[in-house]
């Protein structure tokens, strides 16, 4: 047995006598721990030897904790508690060295908003890096709700169930057509009347359902025709429908400029549906630095920060 100076208990000999005693039974303690019955035994013994007193008493069909090892319960609970709260809070230390994860949209680099947002950051926080990673909308809210992201920013529409969003870019709906197309003598707003008839370059709707839906259906029905070009990235959508004579559909941040490489841009309306680029956290975060951002970005105070 090792001198009170010296003793030197292990976390997991502590975990063991723990599991034992809430299932009162090393085989079910091992299928908790997922361990071997076997290793959770001896664990146990080893920390009887360190601590100089017996634990169990085994005599019988269904072990129980000695008095001794009654005793001794609480403060093992404390200490194993105490280990998970070292644990978290150096997760929270590394996370916030590790700086913020942010997800966008590929599309967004364009959207003055986001990159406002992101770039006051950057000034008013310089010590602290930002990684930006590009998805589309539902799969970054998949990987904000795991944790592998901080932040996102998400084009509408999404299930904000459970977020915190705030509104960092207005959209304006509007149609491209390349010049020389019978859409392009004019720079007034159209109908969906008059999209009738007319191709419609489009990404793959497998892509992003919600959004597929939110910005194509209303073309669809009012009879525009829809195209499904080989990539999704709007430089490539753009350039796949000016070297085929159709037009593209999407949003354009406000406010909506008339002209853009070699296309006319035409708002729509009535807009099929109102939409917008959104600054998407959590209401709590691991990482100190989200809560940071998102007071720099909004002027709120983040939720419970």
């Amino acid at each position: 047995m090792a001198s009170e100076a010296g003793l030197q208990l292990s976390l997991s000999r502590v975990t063991c006598f723990l599991a034992v005693a809430e299932h009162g039974s090393f085989i079910e303690a091992a299928e908790h721990l997922r361990l071997a019955q076997p290793w959770v035994s001896t664990q146990v013994r080893h920390l009887e030897r360190d601590l100089g007193v017996r634990l169990f008493d085994r005599a019988r069909r269904r072990i129980r904790l000695t008095d001794e090892g009654a005793r001794l319960l609480p403060a093992a609970r404390r200490l194993v508690e105490a280990a998970r709260d070292l644990a978290a809070e150096a997760q929270v230390v590394r996370r916030s060295q590790d700086g913020l994860r942010i997800g966008a949209p590929f599309y967004t680099t364009r959207y003055p908003g986001r990159r406002r947002v992101v770039s006051r950051f950057m000034a008013a926080h310089p010590g602290i890096p930002v990684h930006l990673d590009y998805h589309w909308t539902p799969r970054l809210l998949d990987l904000l709700r795991d944790g592998s992201l901080d932040l996102a920013f998400a084009s509408e529409p999404f299930d904000a169930t459970g977020l915190r969003t705030y509104v960092v870019d207005t959209l304006v709906q509007a149609v491209s057509a390349p010049d020389g197309h019978p859409l392009a003598s004019d720079s007034g707003p159209l109908t969906l009347a008059d999209l009738a008839g007319h191709s419609v370059a489009t990404f793959d709707r497998a892509l992003n359902p919600a959004l597929y839906d939110a910005r194509y259906a209303a073309l669809r029905d009012a009879g525009a025709l829809l195209v499904t070009g080989p990539e999704a990235m709007p430089d490539a959508l753009s350039s796949f429908a000016t070297e085929r004579g159709l037009l593209t559909y999407g949003e354009f941040p406000a406010p909506l400029r008339t002209r853009y490489r070699g296309t006319v841009i035409r708002p729509l309306t009535p807009a099929p549906s109102p939409t917008s680029l959104r600054l998407v956290m959590l209401p709590r975060s691991p990482n100190p630095s989200t809560h940071l951002f998102w007071t720099e970005a909004t002027g709120q105070d983040a939720p419970d920060a």
